[in-house]
């Protein structure tokens, strides 16, 4: 048994856990009270201390949890500071009969609590996970053993009921921006319904029901009907025997007899459909009122529904050039293709080849291609399954050309995984004719089997994916992390020393593990971004080599010498000529360093972010590598845009560090940045370019984080977010009533300013100096070393957001007279770089 003692008083801990910070131990205590140390740490959250008992549920209350991000208690932090939200509780059903999670524990920010509740085992029933702080995470029941945290369905008309909600009242739907939880029943009329296609199993669907106050899960699959989407009333969901679907609605059938015109379904009025006009019916099939005494459903085939009711059959005689949403048509279901292409069939008077294509959005709707690129394109109707909430499709389209006539179907019939890269900069893996995209794809390297003769890998990183050509360059210290060529063969540069080159091939074909070291200009620098860090990356048969973002285990052993993975021996030990090295659930790992206590931490993990394409790449299967050239006139340069290059590696556009280049029009060399300091785009690209030790200029690439939204300590002397507005920190002063000073980036505080050292001293400022003098023009914030007033100090205007008092300017007045010397800096410069006289009172 355990107590807890606090000013005289002593309570037992029941039904919780103890953590032993001084022996590093945790402790799982029954709810008899009965104690013993845990042997295993999972990856999550468990209650701790004394809990606060209550006659009422939930009966035990917790004010800490213990959030483990790694399975040893060096991974372990206590958290006291209680926010709202649900996470998974991974701590043991008995201490007898330890099982996999299947509680969660409930947390509410306004009592400071926690409560252990029994987690939903319902399909379609979800919990926001609140350990995401993307938001884009669900905890669902995995059908089988236990609660898993997964990313939620963003496709349309995709929702869950929201577990935490007793009332069963509240639908959670998800976007690119995260998942919201809303009540669906409060502003329903009086009899009316809602419906939903179950995100976890989309062959049921989920109604919300005003008579009946509350939402619901289907007790057995939708095998027909068409239904309004609650998710959004401009929508339709259909479905049919291969599950539910959800598209821009057409007209609903609501009534078909061979003998009469279709009716639709006006505003809930049956009202007669026109001749040649078509509607779409309950049993899955589009009809058409064929004569004014007739409907019928139409034949097999593919057909485009045209916003006014009319339809096109895309056939080898059509030459149209609708728009609408297209459906494919078999004797009994008509589905629509979404997120997809259509290419039309092969006609035998343009030499058996296709003569149109149609490109179909995420709602459905269909417009017909004018431009064609090379590469691959994903085609025709989607498949719906039971056993995944996203939509695969069975067939890739692959254009040679610029011209339909060069688009043929694609064989992916392989029964192994193989890998494409579609016009959008999307990877695609395709497994027995089984296609789906890579939203999140592992970043590494993939063999592109779209193309076996040009760009024959898809590189994927935190900017994209995109296809490339075999390497030129070998394993240097410059080429760590990327694909580099050694003799004949195409390897993962894993590191470089003085004794060895240490690289592994791409093609290795049995499934192996390995070590891959920090460089700037990796591949992996997204996850991998620090020196001191290093990256798992997994070799899976003859298709990828990628970092392993599904890790769970925390201890790792490696070879020293070729990078390897090596046996974990009992104790966490590794055998000798290996290390330890701890890593988290990214796949990036930290080297254990005996008696450094921060070296048993593994790195922080990233949260889930969805990389937009890089524009301007080009990844067609059959096109060369087309790349920014700053050199060559700017050759497939953007006018007007900054480019980070790599100049070890003949000048190649790099992904976060490297030289700046700025490309001004096509037809001129681009020019290289020099000037210190900052060159702001956006909130997500911000470049920064400092000194470096040998007196060349190193830039980086950065974004402004959420936490960034104010000028205070930890912002200072950087960019930030003042109400979504870009600004810059000039000065922050805690002492007695905070102070900031800070400005909007935009052309009218344009001007020279003062700004404090920050925390990477940007500036190159000595340990005597601690303010630079930049001149900010408009979104561009550089040092002024040529800055000279002709006088001995420099004076700078705190009122006037630290900006420079110059000839002409008004030094700020006094109150009663005189000058405001409170509110004036003077500074001793040289070079730009300052140190201020005397300090103001």
């Amino acid at each position: 048994m355990i107590y807890s003692c606090a000013s005289g008083t002593c309570s037992q801990i029941i039904s919780s856990h103890y953590l032993d910070s001084t022996n590093n131990k945790l402790y799982s205590c029954d709810k008899d009270g009965t104690c013993s140390k845990a042997t295993t740490i999972g990856l999550g959250y468990y209650v701790l201390g004394v809990p606060t008992v209550s006659s009422t549920a939930p009966f035990h209350t917790y004010s800490e949890l213990l959030k483990c991000t790694g399975n040893n208690l060096d991974n372990c932090e206590k958290i006291t500071s209680i926010t709202d939200g649900n996470f998974i509780d991974v701590s043991p059903v008995s201490l007898s009969s330890p099982a996999d999670p299947t509680n969660v524990i409930a947390c509410i920010s306004k009592s400071k609590s926690c409560s252990i509740q029994a987690g939903s085992q319902v399909s379609g029933y979800a919990y926001i996970d609140a350990n995401d702080s993307s938001h884009q995470s669900l905890i669902i029941y995995d059908g089988s053993t236990s609660l898993v945290s997964i990313l939620g369905s963003q496709l349309p008309g995709h929702a869950y009921i929201d577990a935490s909600d007793p009332s069963n009242k509240f639908v959670i739907t998800c976007t690119e921006y995260g998942c919201t939880s809303e009540d669906k029943i409060k502003n329903l009329a009086a009899g009316k319904k809602l419906y939903f296609i179950n995100g976890s199993d989309p062959t049921y669907l989920i109604t919300c029901e005003k008579n009946r106050g509350s939402c619901s899960v289907g007790s057995a699959a939708q095998t027909e009907g068409v239904f309004e989407d609650g998710t959004d009333n401009t929508h339709t969901i259909m479905c049919t025997s291969t599950g539910c679907i959800s598209f821009k609605s057409i007209s609903k059938c609501s009534a078909v007899t061979s003998t009469a015109k279709c009716k639709y379904d006006n505003n809930e009025t049956p009202t007669d459909l026109d001749v040649n006009h078509h509607c779409i019916n309950s049993d899955g099939k589009i009809y058409k009122s064929a004569t004014a005494s007739s409907c019928a459903a139409v034949a097999s085939g593919t057909y485009l529904i045209k916003s006014d009711g009319t339809a096109e059959e895309l056939n080898d005689s059509y030459t149209g050039t609708d728009s609408g949403i297209i459906f494919s048509c078999s004797n009994s279901v008509c589905i629509p293709i979404i997120f997809a292409h259509f290419l039309g069939p092969n006609v035998s008077a343009n030499s058996n080849k296709p003569t149109y294509m149609y490109d179909c959005d995420a709602n459905g709707q269909c417009t017909k291609m004018t431009t064609i690129k090379a590469g691959i394109y994903v085609n025709g109707k989607p498949t719906i399954s039971s056993s995944r909430s996203d939509l695969t499709y069975s067939s890739l389209v692959k254009c040679t050309e610029t011209e339909v006539s060069s688009c043929s179907s694609v064989d992916i019939s392989a029964s192994s995984d193989k890998y494409y890269i579609d016009i959008d900069g999307t990877l695609i893996k395709c497994n027995t004719s089984v296609c789906e995209r890579m939203d999140y794809p592992a970043h590494g390297y993939y063999i592109n089997t779209g193309d076996t003769t040009t760009n024959k890998y898809i590189q994927c990183s935190g900017n994209g994916c995109k296809a490339i050509p075999e390497p030129t360059a070998d394993c240097t210290a410059s080429t760590i992390g990327q694909l580099v060529k050694s003799g004949s063969e195409f390897k993962l540069c894993l590191g470089y020393g003085a004794s060895a080159i240490l690289s592994q091939k791409i093609d290795i074909g049995a499934a192996s593990e390995y070590l891959v070291n920090y460089y700037s200009s990796s591949i992996f620098k997204s996850y991998v971004s620090k020196s001191e860090y290093f990256g798992i990356v997994k070799v899976t048969g003859a298709s990828s080599i990628v970092l392993d973002s599904t890790n769970v285990v925390t201890v790792h052993c490696y070879s020293d010498t070729d990078l390897t993975s090596t046996v974990v021996q009992t104790g966490d030990t590794c055998l000798g000529g290996s290390s330890k090295y701890i890593c988290n659930t990214d796949g990036v790992c930290i080297k254990e360093t005996v008696g450094d206590v921060t070296n048993k931490v593994a790195p922080s993990t990233i949260p889930r972010i969805k990389k937009e394409k890089e524009e301007e790449e080009d990844t067609g299967a059959s096109s060369l590598k087309i790349e920014c050239e700053v050199l060559n006139k700017g050759k497939n340069c953007h006018e007007n845009t900054y480019y980070l290059v790599n100049k070890d590696n003949q000048y190649s556009i790099a992904e976060d560090e490297g030289s700046l280049f700025y490309c001004g029009t096509e037809g001129n060399d681009c020019t290289e940045i020099f000037d210190i300091g900052y060159y702001v785009i956006d909130k997500k690209t911000i470049y920064s370019c400092k000194e470096g030790q040998d007196g060349s200029t190193e830039c980086s690439k950065s974004e402004v984080t959420e936490a960034e939204n104010a000028c205070n300590a930890s912002t200072l002397g950087k960019i930030f977010l003042n109400q979504d507005k870009l600004s810059i920190c000039f000065e922050y002063v805690s002492v007695g009533t905070p102070k900031e000073y800070s400005i909007e980036l935009n052309v009218a505080n344009s001007g020279n300013y003062i700004i404090h050292k920050d925390a990477t001293n940007l500036f190159g400022l000595s340990s005597q100096q601690d303010y630079a003098i930049v001149s900010v023009k408009d979104r561009i914030i550089t040092i002024n070393k040529n800055y000279d007033n002709k006088l001995k100090y420099v004076y700078a205007n705190k009122s006037g957001k630290m900006k420079l008092i110059e000839k002409g300017d008004t030094c700020p007045p006094k109150t009663g007279g005189g000058f405001d010397v409170d509110n004036i800096m003077e500074l001793d410069c040289t070079q730009g770089k300052c140190k201020e006289v005397s300090a103001s009172p």
